[in-house]
């Protein structure tokens, strides 16, 4: 893995054009890569605009550097600018409309690998117009490198490789990982810790290993088994040497694949092919939290296998893990493949897209799930963009609001010099308000807002929806008993609505509470209310197949999985070439088709939660 979220989207080595005593020339220098880049840590409520004054650099320039930023900026977040270099240059490629990274590997015959670790910025997508570097910086007034194919098995020199420490990894899983040692990453590493450190931090591998072009792949083992038991037996997972994770008939104890493979009975066709790739990190000593909830979404996803076992078509399912050191080139090299219908993707885009070329040139839909912020559905029109995008989701917010409130008078809340997370979204509101002619009014308080301030500046006879500047739920709690207090003191019906966001579905105890008796709406991609039958029922049978309960994480990944395993195997089922509408225990889905591209799912809830203390859910 490259360093993650570490952006670099143009020409790096030549066209930055920083003056020499510019503020970004007196940053920290690190290398990544073989080459040297300035970095600034972001620090606490600090905003595009107040670096850009810091650095003396444009927005253009800031967002050109480190795309990520577009989607907001975190605390402790790294920003990476490239030193100024004259003595070296590199082939640089400019990206064309519908060029994928693979596609542009293809191209110029190196890796998607090589790609990201020449452009940090590609790992997470590639726009039209951008510039990559696509060749080795080279000394000018030199001969470029020429060196003949590795022959199998011979240790050959790569570029040293930047890495993010994970969440629950350890120097030893990447150890491991990486067919090195713990004492080779000390040691590669001045400063590093071997009994401290944390997730966040960015280390390089040692610079020699074993070429991953050379390296044996191994072939995947596929059993394909149409669903006939009666009856379930639980599915243990465990990990194997294996591309392919668990291809298995779902209601066969999971020992080791060998055993699989003397259990079932194996068919030579099927008409239902569903292939899951995800980062399940089967050749790590322990999974880490990432990679247990992608293994709960697959766990829930089998409970749909077995809910549908007697469909009457045959359904056979290709899991694989797509964290192996062969990736996707190892798992699309395995002929099975070919026969998948649908292909669910992993979350990293680079990988995203390759599965997309792999399902352009095949006929085979691809499923993303996991990459929110992926556009690659705008052209390709074998993808489903299974979440509403970011801004489709803002703009039909807006629509379930405006179609909601009737005519109760907006009013924003923002507090002075508080959170700006949903920045973005409010600024498209109140261009909405504006342009439809509706009146809205901003208030702006310091701290907490004070209990009767409301009465201060609203007239007691109106109705009014509110609306807080931040989804954070101690910015609601600051104008919570405000609202409410002004609930009381009103002279009409239902004198007060709050509409908020999906974090909202979160909140409990006293929030929640107030949330139901400030008649609260949010919106959201997933929902389900913590007593709902359906919701329990799926849980119960994931805890009598596995032995544990889902993890406390929302979405809920279990969930997720059984929702998808069901909207997929349906439609499959039906033989209906476009994606069938699917209302899931948790998630939905409700695909649109993009001209001359894929298809979008922009199902949108909006949950209310009502004075007398029920909760409603609609889509509009």
């Amino acid at each position: 893995m490259f360093l993650k979220r570490m952006f670099l989207g143009a020409l790096m080595a030549i066209s930055l054009t920083v003056s020499a005593q510019s503020p970004i020339d007196a940053l920290p220098v690190k290398m990544v890569n073989g080459l040297s880049y300035h970095y600034y840590t972001v620090e606490s409520k600090e905003t595009i605009y107040s670096i850009c004054r810091k650095l003396d650099i444009s927005q253009e320039e800031l967002v050109r550097l480190n795309p990520s930023v577009e989607d907001g900026l975190k605390s402790g977040q790294t920003l990476y600018f490239p030193m100024k270099l004259n003595n070296v240059t590199s082939r640089v490629h400019t990206v064309k409309k519908k060029e994928t990274l693979y596609g542009i590997s293809q191209l110029y015959g190196v890796t998607t690998e090589q790609l990201c670790a020449w452009n940090p910025g590609a790992k997470d997508g590639i726009k039209t117009g951008q510039r990559l570097i696509v060749s080795e910086p080279l000394t000018l007034n030199s001969a470029p490198k020429t060196s003949a194919v590795p022959t199998e098995n011979i240790p050959v020199a790569v570029a040293p490789e930047a890495y993010i420490i994970g969440q629950g990894e350890t120097l030893y899983s990447i150890a491991k990982a990486h067919s090195t040692t713990v004492d080779a990453l000390i040691a590669a590493n001045p400063g590093l810790d071997r009994n401290y450190y944390k997730a966040g931090t960015a280390i390089v591998i040692p610079v020699t290993s074993q070429s991953s072009i050379t390296e044996p792949v191994k072939t995947p083992v596929a059993v394909e088994t149409p669903i006939k038991v009666e009856s379930p037996l639980p599915v243990t997972v465990h990990p194997s040497d294996s591309t392919v994770f668990a291809d298995v008939n779902p209601f066969v104890p999971v020992d080791t694949l060998d055993a699989v493979q003397d259990s079932v009975e194996v068919t030579v066709a099927s008409t239902m092919t569903i292939a899951l790739a995800l980062p399940f990190m089967l050749s790590s000593e322990e999974q880490s939290k990432q990679a247990q909830l992608y293994t709960e979404f697959y766990k829930g996803f089998l409970l749909a296998v077995d809910e549908m076992r007697n469909c009457g078509t045959p359904i056979n399912i290709l899991a694989y893990d797509s964290s192996t050191s062969a990736g996707v080139s190892g798992i699309i090299n395995d002929p099975k493949l070919r026969n998948a219908n649908v292909i669910i993707a992993p979350e990293s885009p680079v990988q995203l897209s390759a599965f997309g070329d792999y399902g352009r040139l095949n006929n085979i839909k691809v499923l993303n799930l996991f990459v929110v912020r992926d556009d690659n559905y705008e052209t390709n029109p074998i993808m489903l963009q299974g979440n509403i995008p970011h801004q489709m989701m803002y703009e039909k917010a807006i629509d379930g609001l405006l179609s909601r409130i009737g005519d109760r008078i907006p009013v924003i809340l923002t507090r002075n010099n508080g959170e700006t997370d949903k920045e973005e979204y409010i600024e498209r509101l109140k261009t909405r308000l504006t342009s439809a002619g509706k009146y809205y009014k901003e208030i702006f308080f310091d701290g907490t807002m004070k209990v009767g301030s409301l009465s201060d500046e609203l007239d007691s006879n109106n109705q009014y929806v509110f609306i807080p500047s931040s989804g954070k739920q101690v910015e609601l709690n600051r104008v919570l008993p405000s609202i409410l207090d002004f609930k009381s003191k009103s002279s009409v019906k239902d004198p007060v609505m709050i509409f908020g966001y999906p974090e909202w579905i979160t909140f409990r105890g006293e929030t929640l509470a107030n949330m139901h008796k400030a008649n609260t709406v949010v919106f959201s991609r997933f929902f389900t209310a913590i007593d709902d039958p359906d919701a329990k029922k799926v849980e119960q049978q994931f805890v009598n197949w596995y032995g544990t309960p889902m993890a406390n994480f929302m979405p809920r990944q279990g969930l997720f999985g059984y929702d998808a395993g069901m909207f997929v195997i349906n439609w499959l089922r039906s033989g209906s070439e476009e994606p069938l509408n699917w209302e899931g225990v948790q998630n939905g889905f409700e695909f649109s088709r993009i001209p001359y591209g894929g298809e979008v799912n922009d199902k949108l809830y909006f949950i209310t939660y009502r004075p007398n203390g029920n909760i409603d859910k609609s889509t509009r």
